[in-house]
């Protein structure tokens, strides 16, 4: 007669101890999620699901592109430069890729592309606009890295202000500053955004794949 209800016992200890067991998995779980969170939040600006593109952000999306269009190779992705649009915004990076401490081509990540990788080369003569810039003008190979300031001035068309105040383009052409760029001399009320790179957080964790190729001469 008491059978029953001592079997009865017996599977409310065991849901019991099932649930304690839930509950705390749960609880760890939410301590994780919780314990992640703000180092990623604290990347989200003003509430939206964008977030600062920094070169370290640009170095990690550059080598995983590289691993996933020439995969088991030895490339590295470093030396990322900034470049702006016309009127002085920045708005993406041009990623260098070496391999065996040479130089071995590049990516483009442009927020202002849809599909944000504007250009890519791999190789050895494979010089990434910027280089190919400083290449041809002897003021600009002399200067720092951070004085030669690269605009995008046209697709596929980048160029520095060199010492006389033109611009020398990736095709070898000069053009007058002010023929192609909008600069406002006053940028104080938005001292920050000007030179910060936005970029869409699912961006950051797409997979790349190789529909289809534009060879430029």
């Amino acid at each position: 007669m008491h059978s029953p209800r001592l079997y009865k016992s017996k599977e409310d200890k065991w849901m019991k101890k099932k649930m304690r067991c839930f509950t705390a998995f749960i609880m760890i779980l939410m301590l994780t999620v919780t314990s992640v969170l703000p180092t990623f939040a604290s990347e989200i600006t003003n509430g939206n699901s964008q977030i600062e593109f920094t070169e370290d952000l640009a170095i990690q999306m550059g080598e995983r592109f590289a691993k996933a269009i020439v995969p088991n190779s030895d490339i590295i992705a470093d030396n990322p430069v900034k470049f702006y649009d016309e009127n002085g915004q920045a708005i993406g990076y041009i990623v260098n890729y070496y391999k065996e401490s040479e130089s071995y081509g590049y990516v483009i990540f442009d927020t202002t592309n849809e599909d944000l990788i504007s250009e890519y080369s791999f190789g050895e003569k494979s010089k990434s606009p910027y280089e190919m810039i400083c290449g041809l003008d002897a003021s600009l190979f002399r200067s720092e890295k951070s004085d030669n300031v690269l605009y995008r001035i046209a697709p596929f068309t980048y160029g520095i202000v060199n010492d006389e105040e033109n611009i020398r383009t990736n095709y070898g052409e000069i053009v007058e500053k002010d023929a192609v760029l909008s600069l406002r001399e006053n940028r104080s009320s938005k001292p920050i955004t000007w030179d910060t790179v936005l970029l869409d957080i699912k961006e950051v964790y797409e997979d790349y794949t190789l529909s289809s190729t534009n060879h430029l001469d």
